[in-house]
């Protein structure tokens, strides 16, 4: 439709929109390793089929025909998640294995940050209080210090392990050490693929 003057380059456009609120998007959660090194002991080798031949046991149970694609999923999914809660009941999840310098003394820093927080709050309750101020600036620059003298000396101990490791050619400590200081291990996973090359 053009204007009124029936020269103008403008036209009126109509259109139709269908707009709708898209859902937050969550985050999935990680799914936790098992600790498959429990099974080095006999103990819990010996547990841990005892349990898994008891719970198949329970769900296996003749079946009435030939079974189908769905059937046939259900019952994978059923055996899959019956191994899954067993182990993970018997064997229990992988923990953290990478050490911070904090880790070791998380309590005594809890209450000095406890203590600097709380003259911070002080000063900002009275901010024209030259006490609260300095009382603040003097547990702040302790604070600091006593932190940074935790982190060294905590380095300093991990640093003589590491060397004394090295001097006694215990490669397998040696490098469990670094792993331990220097961030989680990762792994890849290979694909399984057939005969024809397919991954699966």
């Amino acid at each position: 439709m053009r204007g009124a003057d029936c020269w103008t380059d403008h036209c009126l456009i109509r259109s139709q929109l269908s707009m709708r609120v898209r859902p937050p998007a969550r985050m999935k959660q990680s799914c936790k390793r098992i600790n498959t090194n429990a099974l080095l002991s006999e103990e819990v080798r010996e547990n841990f089929q005892g349990t898994l031949n008891h719970q198949l046991e329970e769900i296996s149970k003749p079946s009435e025909g030939p079974s189908n694609g769905p059937k046939l999923t259900a019952e994978w999914e059923s055996i899959t998640d019956t191994i899954l809660s067993t182990a993970k009941y018997t064997l229990g999840v992988m923990h953290k294995r990478h050490q911070d310098w904090f880790d070791a003394r998380r309590k005594e820093i809890h209450v000095i940050l406890h203590e600097k927080n709380s003259a911070y709050k002080a000063h900002l309750q009275q901010p024209k209080s030259a006490a609260h101020y300095q009382r603040w600036i003097r547990i702040h620059s302790q604070v600091q210090r006593h932190l940074r003298e935790m982190r060294n000396s905590w380095w300093m101990t991990k640093a003589h392990e590491i060397q004394e490791h090295a001097n006694n050619n215990n490669t397998r400590a040696f490098y469990e050490a670094l792993k331990s200081v220097f961030g989680p291990i990762r792994r890849s996973f290979c694909h399984v693929k057939d005969s024809t090359g397919i991954t699966h």
